[in-house]
């Protein structure tokens, strides 16, 4: 039964992201430079990864008051571990934390450096929330399940302190 909701969970978090991703790929332009570089991300998770899919562009204001643009990639390693990150850039810093605060289902409780950070942890999937000036970022870690370990939350924090 445990094994049964952990696989929905990551179920449901991966159709999220994806939803998330192909919706901005429609809104911009679909294979520009992303957010992060996989040797970056080898720096921090370690690992051989790959860009799955990038995209950049504006949004339509509707999505969230002030926005300017969203920078979107999913990235895979060599186990089928998946990494999610999108960037959204606002027009203030008001308007970057509205979207903040009803984009994160959880309060930021970490401060790193200027980041403000929201941790969830299921398992062996992490979803990182953070704020810096006017961008906020998602991040989502997701195990293949080929192995049982995940990295660990100050390795994600150190990638997203590297690209905000």
């Amino acid at each position: 039964m445990k094994r049964s909701t952990y696989e929905i969970i990551i179920a449901v978090i991966l159709t999220v992201a994806y939803i998330v991703t192909f919706a901005v790929g429609f809104l911009g332009s679909a294979f520009v430079a992303g957010p992060v570089a996989p040797n970056i991300v080898h720096q921090y998770l370690g690992g051989s990864w790959k860009i799955l899919t990038s995209t950049s562009g504006r949004s339509i204001s509707v999505i969230a008051p002030g926005l300017l643009q969203v920078k979107s990639e999913t990235l895979e390693d060599s186990y089928g571990d998946l990494l999610i990150v999108n960037i959204y850039t606002f027009n203030s810093q008001q308007a970057a934390s509205q979207f903040f605060n009803s984009f994160s289902p959880i309060p930021a409780t970490l401060q790193e450096g200027n980041l403000r950070l929201a941790v969830e942890n299921a398992g062996l999937t992490y979803t990182i929330y953070a704020i810096n000036g006017n961008t906020v970022i998602y991040l989502s870690y997701v195990n293949g399940g080929v192995t049982s370990t995940a990295p660990a939350v100050t390795q994600l924090i150190g990638l997203i302190s590297q690209i905000s």
